[in-house]
């Protein structure tokens, strides 16, 4: 059943979209994907957990605390919970 799908075969692009905006496309296309990670903001989620009913634990918040503060010494964003609950 090839030809019989819903995607236009390449020739039909063809047809439709010149060499010369194909070509444009693709580079813009390139370019966007280049330069978008370059600008991307980079975000941290840091939970510390330590107040469970079973018992608490002694070093996660700090352990959260210090991930914070590296994270945006990084230049990460951070959203920094300690004991979080449901």
């Amino acid at each position: 059943m090839h030809g019989t799908g819903s995607r236009p075969s390449s020739s039909l692009l063809k047809h439709f979209i010149p060499n010369n905006l194909r070509s444009l496309l693709l580079a813009l296309a390139i370019a966007l994907f280049a330069v978008m990670p370059a600008h991307a903001a980079l975000q941290a989620l840091v939970i510390g957990n330590a107040a469970y009913t079973d018992g608490a634990l002694k070093n996660p918040v700090n352990d959260a605390r210090a991930m914070d503060v590296k994270l945006t010494a990084l230049g990460f964003k951070v959203m920094k919970v300690e004991n979080l609950k449901r």
